[in-house]
């Protein structure tokens, strides 16, 4: 969660639209494009959960996810 003013309203509704695009191309396993929507929302607003998944995209780039992987990540 992240504390937010009123008048900041339709910025944060647009970001919500790029993450929610970004997020859907991160799980259906599109990772270049996913890569590229969250290298644009990180030029805008660097915020460490765009980096995080920046981070695991470029990871799986190299080193695909397992066929049943489900978007989720586990911490171990």
């Amino acid at each position: 969660f992240e504390p937010l003013s009123l008048g900041a309203a339709q910025s944060i509704s647009e970001e919500e639209e790029h993450y929610q695009a970004a997020l859907a191309t991160y799980k259906s396993r599109q990772f270049a494009q996913a890569l590229a929507l969250f290298d644009r929302l990180n030029e805008q607003k660097q915020d460490w959960v765009y980096e995080i998944y920046r981070e695991r995209r470029r990871n799986f780039l190299v080193n695909p996810p397992p066929a049943d992987w489900q978007g989720v990540h586990n911490h171990n």
